[in-house]
């Protein structure tokens, strides 16, 4: 799958970068720490084992191109930007999960680019941005993800990624999707 990560603070480097390290395809849409990340990839410094990844850094959403998949972690005062940023990410069935604090980012997602393209998501993790490139996870992780109107096909895809990027996917509302049923 190739995945867009816009927003490369410590969440948007976090789970990129262990959506790397998992194989998938991912570019982190990046301004200032470009250079550190083209040089020296993502570093994770976590309880559960360091690890360096090398995703695929871009300047401009044009660079990157159309995904499966763009996950935004984004901070909510650069929503403004979503016009600018996304739109050459996506491509006829690429689907947006929001993975950002505060109110309404699901709205204004779908009122840009349909209802249906936008999947909420919750982060319950502990990460500081160290310096570029470097993130230290010092707590948990699970990103449990709503459907929103995606669709459960969607949201079992979200979890597929999720998991096999090392993340447990607790309290999905979706009971449907194979890798959240034991949960």
């Amino acid at each position: 799958m190739k995945i867009g990560v816009v927003g490369c603070g410590a969440v948007g480097s976090f789970y990129g970068a262990k959506l790397c390290r998992a194989g998938h395809e991912v570019h982190f849409l990046l301004r200032s720490d470009y250079e550190a990340v083209r040089l020296h990839g993502v570093q994770v410094l976590s309880p559960e084992g360091n690890f360096l990844a090398f995703p695929r850094p871009a300047r401009n959403p044009r660079e990157v191109g159309g995904c499966d998949l763009v996950l935004v972690a984004l901070k909510t005062t650069a929503n403004d930007q979503f016009s600018v940023l996304i739109p050459a990410l996506l491509q006829a069935d690429t689907r947006v999960l929001t993975l950002q604090n505060g109110l309404g980012n699901e709205e204004r997602l779908a009122s840009l680019f349909g209802p249906e393209r936008v999947l909420g998501g919750l982060c319950f993790v502990c990460l500081n941005r160290v310096t570029p490139g470097v993130v230290r996870h010092l707590a948990h992780g699970p990103p449990p993800c709503s459907t929103s109107n995606a669709g459960c096909r969607w949201n079992w895809r979200v979890c597929s990624w999720s998991h096999s990027a090392g993340q447990k996917t607790p309290g999905s509302p979706c009971r449907d999707c194979p890798p959240c049923a034991p949960f």
